[in-house]
């Protein structure tokens, strides 16, 4: 089928969440995924929890988000099509906390994919973030902007609900501050976002600006290669090459890295 957003027919995921049983927990925590000619994640109406994490270098969308819940909590998505894109026929949620988006073509994205989810209520939830630097839009929705909620965050100027498939005007914005607590536009003053260092310069707005009166934004090292093995640590746990994986699998870092190198499945 075709799944990216310029109309490729690909499914080059990094990882693909779908199939949810009852009860089961998705968590993902402390990792990377990069360098996809597609979505970094994809979930398919699933509930999941992803924290300390770095999404970049994606062709299409840093992280993909049909239908369910999901929450990211301390995560950088910078150099893709689109850092996130939610989208479904009914309801999705996406939940977002010390984000830094930024570099990408779009930030943040309320999707009705081919105009045929026009009844669709996408809504997001950010606080405590940064959606700056992205080269288009910093927001873009083909719903109501109302369904997506920013506070204490750092909004870049663009701003658009594009109502093409739903034969309305488009709502342009730019050079305005996003409506919500504690928002504001200006630039947060990255040491050097080129080179993929998201810190903060003294002086930034971003600075215990949050709600929680911590920096806005998430400032993981995306640059940083892999801490060397500890002497006398377990050699890398094996991990298939292709098949399915054991049901609830627990992939210690200390024990990695680990490689998949083809298709793979958790029961």
């Amino acid at each position: 089928g075709v799944y990216r957003e310029d109309g490729t027919t690909d499914d080059d995921d990094g990882i693909y969440i779908h199939g949810q049983g009852a009860g089961q927990d998705v968590i993902m925590r402390r990792g990377v995924i990069a360098d996809t000619d597609d979505d970094g994640l994809d979930t398919l109406h699933a509930t999941v929890l992803v924290e300390d994490y770095i999404f970049r270098d994606m062709f299409d969308k840093g992280s993909s988000v049909f239908g369910g819940d999901v929450t990211f909590n301390s995560i950088i998505s910078a150099d893709n099509g689109i850092g996130i894109s939610a989208k479904d026929g009914s309801h999705a949620v996406v939940n977002i906390d010390h984000a830094t988006i930024t570099g990408n073509t779009w930030g943040v994205q309320a999707e009705n994919k081919g105009g045929g989810m026009d009844g669709a209520l996408i809504e997001y939830f950010i606080s405590n973030s940064i959606i700056y630097g992205n080269t288009e839009w910093g927001v873009r929705s083909d719903y109501d902007l109302a369904a997506i909620s920013i506070d204490h965050s750092i909004v870049g100027t663009n701003w658009i609900s594009d109502g093409g498939y739903r034969g309305v005007p488009d709502e342009i914005h730019t050079g305005e501050v996003w409506p919500g607590a504690g928002n504001a536009n200006d630039d947060p003053l990255f040491v050097a976002p080129g080179e993929g260092d998201f810190r903060l310069r003294s002086g930034s707005p971003a600075i215990n600006a949050g709600g929680d009166l911590k920096d806005m934004g998430y400032y993981a090292d995306a640059t940083a290669a892999p801490a060397p093995a500890e002497v006398g640590a377990p050699s890398q746990a094996p991990v298939p090459v292709a098949g399915s994986l054991t049901a609830d699998p627990t992939w210690a870092t200390g024990e990695g890295p680990y490689t998949i190198s083809a298709a793979s499945y958790t029961p």
